[in-house]
């Protein structure tokens, strides 16, 4: 039998982590939603947290390092002030510091189409927070108090973007590049740059840059078919039934599972009998009007922690797994985040 020299052993030694380092780059990095960047960043490497989400709006796709959105927006460098502000928040939602634009609209509701019978009302703040940015036409850097360098005690906060679009505001930031604060719709249809570069200029089937499809997340706009752009605004009729009441009388037979606890505003399905409403669990929200179905019903945009880890439900999802598909022994790709329907069936006798 043929020896092996320590030289050999040092060679066949560097060279499979030379091997393996290739398969490690070669693969995709599958992040905890699903989101995969190209060049993450500090903040894309935390798992179990905002910071690795697609609400992460200062994470980086590019090979090159820099975020394929800065054109388009204010990279105020900070995750949390896209929505947050510890002073000066919308005074005009009840919303814990809410740092967005919130403009006044009022929505065609699912119930006016499709869901006779429950009575509907306009979404609450539950759902009002997250249209300030899915409504389609909200700048997503649309901010009240703006990170700033500038001096004096209101340098970086505006009261009119409370309920409107402050474009003045916006261009004055000096923490850095100053984009185009473009809306998320695009009525425009074009490649970037159409529409001061909004959001579905390149984020559509019919866009050449090849960027994911991000019409879904258009809750507030309407689509004429599964390729165009929207044709109407403030309209949630074909979306899930947003500020439509939950049943209140819960008989042997109902279509409807009866929360566990009501505490002031919000009933909850309690899964750990802790009397705590945890972000993996379902609620409903009183605005005045009853308990009703908003988005945070279902949805908790800072991500849910899956079970026994730290990788978080797609669509951040409070009920479900994140369940992956091996396609090799050096990568795996997120299947789906809602198997057996876990979500649905929190809610729905069926």
């Amino acid at each position: 039998m043929r020896r092996t020299t320590s030289g050999q052993i040092r060679i066949v030694w560097v060279y499979s982590i030379a091997v393996g380092m290739l398969f490690a780059l070669a693969a995709p990095i599958v992040k905890a939603d699903g989101w995969a960047p190209r060049a993450p960043n500090t903040f894309s490497e935390i798992t179990g947290g905002i910071g690795n989400t697609r609400h992460n709006l200062t994470m980086s796709y590019l090979g090159n390092g820099k975020n394929n959105m800065t054109p388009y927006r204010n990279d105020f460098g900070e995750i949390c002030v896209y929505c947050h502000t510890p002073h000066g928040a919308n005074r005009r939602v009840a919303a814990p510091l809410w740092n967005r634009t919130v403009t006044p609209r009022t929505y065609e509701l699912y119930r006016s189409k499709n869901s006779p019978g429950q009575p509907v009302s306009q979404p609450g703040p539950n759902s009002l927070t997250c249209l300030s940015c899915h409504d389609g036409a909200t700048a997503i850097d649309s901010i009240i108090n703006m990170p700033t360098r500038k001096t004096g005690a209101y340098a970086g906060w505006s009261s009119s973007a409370e309920t409107n679009v402050d474009f003045d505001s916006l261009s004055q930031w000096t923490g850095g590049t100053v984009g185009a604060h473009s809306a998320l719709n695009n009525l425009g249809r074009g490649p970037a740059g159409a529409n001061n570069g909004a959001c579905l200029s390149c984020h559509v089937p019919l866009a050449p840059s090849g960027a994911p499809d991000f019409q879904v997340f258009v809750i507030g706009g309407q689509y004429n078919d599964g390729t165009s752009l929207p044709s109407g605004d403030n309209f949630l009729a074909d979306d899930h039934p947003i500020g439509v009441r939950y049943p209140d009388h819960f008989k042997t037979g109902s279509e409807y599972a009866e929360p566990t606890l009501r505490k002031a505003r919000i009933a909850f399905f309690d899964k750990n009998g802790n009397g705590h409403a945890d972000p993996n669990e379902v609620r409903l929200y009183d605005s005045g009007d009853g308990y009703e179905v908003e988005c945070a019903s279902c949805h908790d945009p800072h991500g849910v922690r899956v079970s026994g880890g730290n990788d978080l439900t797609p669509s951040f999802l409070r009920v479900g797994r994140v369940v992956y598909q091996p396609q090799s022994t050096y990568q795996k790709d997120l299947a789906v985040g809602n198997p057996a329907s876990e979500l649905c069936l929190t809610c729905h006798v069926k």
